[in-house]
């Protein structure tokens, strides 16, 4: 990523994938992809919560989750009232921050968090052995 250009994906690069994660639950996967995409998700420290109107009924699931996973929660006041929140994006990239920019990814991030802080990042299985477990169900 540059610096200095706001990382929002446009509708095209939405769906272009450049990492696989496999787990069994979906939140373990993206955990795993954004691992392999060298964006590896924190443990524990401090989130950044900011998000607009309409979003801001289901980041509370989000919220609940990483504080129970011990994180300190921040939120910006009012988003509406940032002129420009590229500048959020970009300090993340320039200092190495992992940032998510829809609801369906922060709720997958904080579910794999959370069964990570759990259970651990468990074993390491080559694609054969998964094909294989897919097969004998």
């Amino acid at each position: 990523m540059f610096q200095e250009v706001d990382p929002v994906l446009g509708p095209e690069m939405r769906s272009t994938g450049e990492v696989l994660g496999i787990a069994t639950t979906t939140g373990e996967a993206f955990f795993k992809a954004e691992e392999a995409a060298k964006a590896e998700l924190p443990l524990g420290g401090t989130a950044l919560l900011s998000v607009n109107e309409k979003d801001k009924p289901e980041i509370v699931e989000v919220a609940r989750s990483l504080a129970n996973d011990g994180f300190k929660l921040i939120a910006t006041g009012r988003t509406c009232d940032i002129h420009d929140d590229s500048y959020l994006r970009k300090a993340a990239i320039k200092h190495k921050i992992p940032y998510i920019t829809t609801i369906a990814a922060a709720k997958a991030a904080a579910e794999g968090i959370a069964q990570i802080n759990g259970k651990g990042r468990g074993e390491v299985k080559s694609l054969q052995a998964w094909h294989a477990e897919i097969k004998e169900k």
